[in-house]
């Protein structure tokens, strides 16, 4: 839970990687593991630029353990002055927040959405996930 970005930014890879693989997984479980991986990257770099010491790790964790991802996100990006309706794509910043409420629709009211409509969202969770990598200096491992 409060790992360094890398590590975590490791395990995502590999969990995207499974999912990538498997063609058979829904477009809601895609939606949710993808806005999940954003959700946790963030907060793991946050944590880590919060928490000076090892010590204060756990701290900052409980900080921003229920924080809103789209909230996380944007505290980021303020951290390297980026505005996210300036610097990405078109809608992308609206999509990504779409898929936030649309995640919730999907874990707290178990529904689900038209196949159509996950593309773009997933694509807009996985912008934000790149931006995340790039701003941090994280390194992708070579499929």
């Amino acid at each position: 839970m409060t790992r360094p970005p890398q590590a975590r930014l490791n395990i995502i890879q590999k969990k995207l990687t499974q999912l990538k693989s498997n063609k058979s997984e829904s477009g809601a479980n895609r939606l949710v593991i993808t806005l999940s991986a954003v959700e946790a990257l963030v907060r793991s770099m946050l944590v880590n630029f919060y928490a000076k010491k090892e010590a204060q790790k756990a701290f900052v964790y409980c900080k921003y353990r229920y924080e809103k991802v789209d909230s996380m996100v944007l505290k980021y990006l303020n951290l390297h002055n980026i505005d996210p309706i300036k610097h990405f794509r078109d809608d992308t910043w609206e999509l990504f927040c779409h898929a936030i409420e649309y995640r919730n629709l999907i874990i707290h009211e178990c529904t689900y959405l038209g196949q159509d409509k996950y593309p773009s969202l997933i694509g807009a969770c996985n912008e934000i996930l790149d931006e995340l990598v790039k701003t941090g200096n994280l390194k992708r491992k070579q499929e």
